[in-house]
């Protein structure tokens, strides 16, 4: 197990909690905030996070008392990502010193976003768990987690965009892809996914979009699962469409990318 303090872990979480502000403010000079952005946003600006030692089950602890506003995340949860992610990098190989620790940073991003997204969907206890168990059993969790995985996603895309001045297709697609798979999703949910139009069994996990825009005749998506296959198959499609939905990254809100995606799987066969 790597050697990372609590101190270490600390300046990790002011560092992310910086960066996702840095990238907050530049979409508002875009005027791409959403909603669910915008409350991040301010969420950042009101309340103070830092880092907890305490045990205990939650990821974080949340305190709200008069004139206090602040959110504890503990230090044996990030640890544990930071560990998982030189373990997972290890697994990789080929990646120096740097780009390790990146992958960790960007993992802690993730988490802290996702978490603070969390306190957004007024969900903000570990003892509400029992209570969306309770009132939506098998359901309720995965649906508050595929929002704040979405929302996560999106903004640290953003924030590397931004880290290194560059415009990455890789990022572009693995984002686009999650978009896609929300849909798919929310398809499957509402009994409009037409399963039999699919070409391998979809899975709404670790999806990454296959579209070059440059040549763009068809409307392809891979999906990474047990088996890497196609899920959708080669249908002729728009391509203006299809150009709208790859520029939607960080020039529109994310629900225009939802809605153009919806257009294409509707226009795929993937769904009613």
């Amino acid at each position: 197990m790597m050697d990372v303090s609590d101190e270490e872990l600390a300046t990790e979480v002011d560092r992310a909690v910086c960066e996702t502000r840095v990238a907050l403010g530049r979409l508002a000079l875009q005027r791409c905030l959403t909603p669910a952005l915008m409350g991040l946003s301010t969420l950042l600006d009101r309340m103070e996070v830092a880092v907890i030692t305490r045990p205990g089950d939650s990821a974080f602890e949340l305190v709200q008392e008069e004139g206090c506003e602040a959110v504890y995340f503990r230090v044996h949860v990030l640890r544990s990502i930071f560990v998982a992610m030189a373990s997972f990098a290890a697994e990789i190989g080929d990646m120096d010193s740097g780009e390790v620790r990146r992958a960790q940073q960007v993992a802690i991003n993730l988490f802290v976003i996702h978490e603070l997204m969390h306190i957004q969907q007024n969900f903000p206890h570990f003892t509400t768990v029992g209570v969306v168990k309770a009132g939506l059993p098998s359901l309720g969790l995965p649906i508050f987690d595929l929002v704040a995985d979405i929302v996560s996603a999106w903004v640290c895309a953003h924030v590397e965009a931004d880290r290194l001045d560059i415009e990455d297709p890789g990022k572009r697609q693995r984002l686009l892809g999650l978009v896609v798979s929300a849909v798919l999703a929310k398809a499957k949910i509402e009994g409009e996914l037409r399963e039999d139009h699919l070409l391998n069994s979809w899975h709404p996990a670790s999806p990454v979009l296959v579209l070059n825009i440059e040549e763009c005749r068809v409307f392809n998506a891979m999906v990474v699962d047990a088996m890497s296959g196609l899920l959708l198959g080669t249908t002729p499609s728009d391509v203006t469409l299809a150009s709208a939905f790859w520029e939607s990254v960080g020039e529109k809100p994310v629900f225009t990318a939802f809605e153009l995606a919806a257009k294409l799987l509707r226009q795929a066969g993937a769904i009613r």
